[in-house]
């Protein structure tokens, strides 16, 4: 069985990653700056792995030819790699 600062432990750990996560989305447009936020949403982490929509193929190509750039200024966000993940459909709503 668990010991309850075990479990405490956990749920602060696992809490401390959702909001690194919801504090990088917020601040997207800062990080990144705006021509790429424009064209970009963070999605959501994955055992590290941060998957963005991107408005098409082509800017998902574009920005795995600068993926380690991307990585760079996700430092503090504990990011591994990064998926671009063509979504037009985002982008259409989002008008």
């Amino acid at each position: 069985m668990e010991r309850l600062k075990d479990i405490i432990v956990k749920l602060l750990k696992d809490h401390e990653k959702r909001l690194s996560e919801e504090m990088l989305k917020i601040k997207w447009s800062e990080i990144v700056g705006e021509k790429v936020a424009l064209r970009s949403v963070p999605l959501r982490v994955e055992r590290g792995i941060l998957k963005i929509a991107v408005s098409n193929g082509i800017w998902a190509r574009e920005f795995q030819l600068r993926e380690d750039k991307f990585l760079e200024l996700l430092k503090d966000y504990n990011i591994k790699g990064i998926k671009f993940i063509p979504m037009p459909q985002i982008f259409l709503r989002r008008k």
